[in-house]
């Protein structure tokens, strides 16, 4: 059975806001080709914005142009305690925390050669950030409770609705 297409009713002062997101998305996509890196994406706004419509968009503009195998992985960051939070992110290893009862893969595995969103990104604590400033800066990331580095081509694309000071300098600025 094949995708289904949605369709999206959009007033015309947000189809001006639509087609500067797909110029943006144009760039992002030619820098990234000219530097050979994946560059991360934040999509900022109050709650009732529109986010999930820019994201949308992005999923399409990605499937359009992409044949590189990755999949969207999407997951909403508020959906989560802190640690279970980590651990859907990285993974973990079987015996990391009380529950860790076999090894997991995370949400970063499975995206690998794809795209990776993560909704209300400002959710993540500080320690959180920290983690995921690492794998966006390298590409390598730690399972919760593991020794063993990882590597992983994921692009990062994130939604909040927070402000700049609820982050860290190095995370926002990265993002």
């Amino acid at each position: 059975m094949g995708k289904q297409k949605t369709r999206w009713i959009v007033t015309p002062g947000l189809l001006h806001e639509i087609k500067k997101f797909e110029n943006l998305y144009r760039l992002v996509k030619r820098e990234e080709r000219e530097k050979d890196h994946r560059i991360p994406v934040m999509i900022c706004g109050p709650t009732g914005v529109g986010k999930s419509l820019f994201l949308h968009i992005f999923q399409q503009l990605y499937a359009k142009e992409n044949n590189s195998g990755g999949e969207v992985v999407r997951i909403n960051c508020a959906s989560f305690s802190e640690e279970l939070l980590l651990s859907e992110i990285f993974g973990h290893i079987k015996g990391s925390f009380t529950g860790a009862t076999r090894n997991r893969t995370g949400h970063i595995r499975k995206a690998d050669k794809g795209v990776l969103i993560l909704e209300e990104i400002g959710e993540l604590s500080p320690l959180g950030q920290a983690r995921l400033l690492t794998f966006i800066e390298d590409g390598y990331f730690f399972r919760v409770g593991s020794e063993k580095q990882e590597r992983a081509d994921v692009q990062i694309v994130a939604t909040t609705n927070r402000k700049r000071e609820d982050f860290r300098d190095d995370f926002w600025n990265r993002l």
